[in-house]
């Protein structure tokens, strides 16, 4: 499924010099892919377990290779432990 800009205005948000992602994360999936929305989030599938940050680290490299910027400029503001997260990044 492909997400519009529609579909998407709902989870980002103009904030701070960039923009503010929220997400809903869905580890241990088959597949890695931002795929549609929850909500008025954005869900994102990470095939990583939910162990020791390593689905919170995959869902960061998916939002940074989408946006086409390097990870170090995605911040994750809340959600470490979470499946809902909320993240900036700079633009």
């Amino acid at each position: 499924m492909s997400l519009s800009e529609q579909d998407v205005s709902a989870a980002v948000s103009a904030h701070a010099d960039g923009a503010v992602v929220r997400l809903h994360v869905q580890p241990g999936a088959r597949r890695t892919g931002l795929c549609g929305l929850h909500g008025e989030r954005i869900r994102a599938a990470v095939a990583e377990p939910p162990e020791k940050g390593r689905a919170t680290d995959a869902v960061l490299r998916l939002l940074a290779d989408s946006l086409k910027r390097p990870v170090s400029a995605i911040t994750l503001l809340r959600g470490q432990s979470s499946r809902q997260k909320i993240c900036w990044y700079p633009g």
